[in-house]
């Protein structure tokens, strides 16, 4: 959202709020994939597949980090 703030130059009351409401939308949106493929964390292959996009955009890996799912 930071970004699209810095890249949409003079900001006006109207494009923070529909810039905000869009990255809203977007987040309630991978919330509900989120809880949805992993089951609330039962579903391995699921917690893997998110655990790679925190990797991805966060740099943070919560399956080594919470030694979650070790043999």
């Amino acid at each position: 959202m930071e970004r699209e703030l810095i890249q949409a130059g003079e900001l006006t009351i109207d494009l923070i709020e529909a810039i905000y409401q869009k990255n809203m939308d977007t987040f309630e949106e991978k919330a509900k994939s989120f809880i949805s493929e992993t089951n609330r964390g039962k579903d391995l292959a699921g917690m893997k597949k998110w655990n790679e996009y925190i990797v991805e955009y966060l740099e943070i890996d919560n399956i080594q980090y919470f030694n979650l799912y070790s043999e």
